[in-house]
């Protein structure tokens, strides 16, 4: 087995199950996660809280007091943010005759899950995932959407991501085709909504 078919030491990105539409390259020696919960301060007061609030707090500053309450500091939970993924993916051929299949076709593969449909209304279907039941898709004979996976090794796996970013680097260490042999893309992706407690076990599978 070939450390590339290797579940453990492979990234595999899949975009609906059909062979053309699977990506797998090595998994990197280390990648990043981001999950942001957003907290706000809504009844912090405000610069313009008008002339009158203005004298209060001039009056209250002259007495050697605030204005400003410890309660109305009290952080309340606005949100959260989608987990961020950054991770590097890199494509290498064992061979000459494999630059095509391991490393370029791979790759523009991926790219296309950043990329929209043509569709021949003249309207561009967007990448990845769709609301369920949109009306406006049905009208314009938009059907399905993109459900793209991203598995990282044996432990974590994203469902229904959206795909921000596709940067390859391709190394000048080329076949007799003058085809490369090796070369490496930053892919930046997000979940497609804010996950819960629920939702993050089942994306880790351990």
């Amino acid at each position: 087995m070939s450390l590339i078919q290797d579940p453990k030491y492979s990234v595999v990105i899949d975009n609906g199950g059909q062979t053309d539409n699977i990506v797998i390259g090595f998994l990197p020696e280390r990648f990043d996660l981001d999950i942001t919960s957003d907290w706000d301060t809504p009844l912090a007061p405000g610069a313009a809280n008008g002339y009158l609030g203005a004298l209060v707090r001039f009056g209250l500053a002259e007495a050697g007091v605030s204005a400003i309450n410890k309660y109305m500091t009290v952080a309340l939970w606005s949100g959260v943010s989608p987990i961020n993924v950054n991770i590097p993916i890199t494509f290498i051929a064992d061979s000459p005759g494999e630059s095509i299949t391991k490393v370029v076709k791979p790759i523009k593969n991926l790219m296309k899950m950043a990329l929209p449909n043509d569709l021949t209304n003249g309207f561009l279907q967007p990448p990845g995932p769709k609301p369920d039941g949109g009306y406006a898709s049905e009208k314009l004979g938009i059907t399905g959407g993109e459900n793209i996976t991203v598995r990282i090794g044996e432990f974590i796996s994203f469902y229904k991501v959206i795909i921000q970013s596709v940067s390859p680097s391709f190394d000048m260490i080329l076949d007799s085709r003058g085809i490369p042999m090796r070369a490496s893309v930053n892919l930046r992706f997000r979940t497609y909504n804010s996950p819960t407690k629920q939702e993050l076990d089942t994306m880790f599978r351990v």
